[in-house]
């Protein structure tokens, strides 16, 4: 299952031609939410943080956003401060109250400019993890797994991001995509209450699982902004 919206005008031939060159920044957390969802009353649920650095999130989604762009520009493979990066996410998304990207430093401004200029980039995608509130059923916090046991237990991948599109020179916002959440069953794997209840093995399988939630939210966004 899939949501999201698109806020600005999609990608063109003459916004960005496919002989671009294109850089990708993933800025995700290192930690996943896992959720409980009681199902009595069914809008009642809690939620914890475990932090998987050896998952290395970041690394994983900025490989798939640049496999999928592949197909349609030069996708350069680039580096950059990943935490001076993520002090964007100081700000405040007013209708939530929850943290939200943007580049509203010098800091930041500087570091983008740099990644412009060292690897001659005609753009720069940034692809943010999406803070939401959870719900039962539609808002994730951010990435991980949810478990109910209503009409029969199930665990589910979840993943939000917000996709956005920068020109590498004025770093004005060429286009983006908001709030694209992916939700995908987990299959072939008992369900606990913990996170910490799964053997490192069961981890790594789960891992893959919450990366295709990334994929699926990364190539939503791509056809969403006719990218690919």
């Amino acid at each position: 299952m899939l949501l999201g919206c698109s806020i600005l005008p999609k990608i063109d031939e003459d916004t960005l031609p496919t002989t671009a060159r294109v850089g990708v920044v993933a800025l995700i957390y290192n930690h996943i939410d896992f959720v409980k969802l009681s199902g009595v009353p069914i809008y009642s649920y809690h939620d914890k943080l475990y932090y998987v650095f050896d998952w290395k999130m970041d690394k994983y989604v900025q490989a798939s956003a640049a496999k999928q762009l592949k197909e349609r520009f030069n996708v350069v493979d680039i580096a950059y401060n990943t935490a001076k990066l993520k002090k964007g996410f100081n700000n405040t998304n007013p209708y939530t109250g929850l943290p939200i990207f943007y580049i509203n430093s010098e800091e930041i401004k500087q570091e983008f400019k740099r990644i412009a200029r060292v690897y001659n980039l005609d753009a720069i995608i940034v692809v943010a993890q999406n803070f939401t509130k959870p719900n039962p059923f539609y808002k994730p916090y951010a990435y991980g797994l949810a478990y109910k046991k209503l009409f029969r237990e199930k665990l589910i991948s979840f993943a939000a991001i917000s996709f956005r599109v920068y020109d590498a020179n004025t770093l004005h916002i060429l286009a983006l995509s908001e709030n694209i959440e992916s939700y995908i069953e987990v299959r072939g794997l008992p369900i606990y209450r913990s996170f910490n209840n799964y053997s490192d093995e069961e981890k790594d399988v789960l891992k893959r699982w919450v990366g295709k939630a990334f994929d699926s939210t990364i190539s939503s966004a791509i056809y969403d902004l006719k990218l690919n």
